[in-house]
């Protein structure tokens, strides 16, 4: 068994990004603001579209499909969920 094999089982290997940015927001409101999957295209340039499958607004059970560019014009469709 290769030496990463513990790390994949448990997630370890996931990226990982950590920044600071400068904001007028209060630290609540920047979160509420990252955590809404609307506001997706407004920071990644990468997501072509956000729908929303399951409930309304963000919270807990709330599901999204968030299409992304890919390769050569080619687009994948990701779906979240929120589970906490």
């Amino acid at each position: 068994m290769p030496a990463y094999a513990h790390a994949l089982r448990y997630g370890e290997l996931m990226a990982r990004y950590v920044t600071t940015i400068p904001s007028s927001l209060t630290p609540q409101e920047a979160f509420a603001y990252m955590a809404d999957l609307h506001n997706f295209a407004k920071w990644d340039k990468g997501v072509v579209k956000v729908v929303q499958v399951e409930g309304s607004g963000a919270g807990l059970g709330t599901i999204f499909d968030v299409t992304v560019k890919g390769f050569r014009n080619s687009t994948s469709t990701l779906r979240y969920t929120t589970t906490e």
